[in-house]
């Protein structure tokens, strides 16, 4: 039977760090492409340590809408 990793402690989770000034970062499966708790784990993981990863927000840069300000 296969070890099961914590997702904290797996080599396949990213630490994502939201857009704003405030937020914490959130843990990101890169496998299968979904948040995650500390504490969920898996066995298709390896022991390792959560990379960091980006969060992007959508811009619309049609009609100058980031000089406008518009969103």
């Amino acid at each position: 039977m296969k070890e099961i990793i914590r997702c904290a402690a797996c080599s396949r989770c990213a630490r994502v760090l939201p857009a704003g000034f405030t937020s914490d970062y959130e843990l990101h499966c890169i496998d299968m492409k979904v948040g995650v708790d500390e504490d969920d784990g898996c066995t298709f993981g390896t022991p390792g340590e959560p990379m960091n990863g980006t969060s992007c927000p959508i811009v619309d840069i049609a009609d100058r809408a980031a000089v406008n300000g518009w969103h």
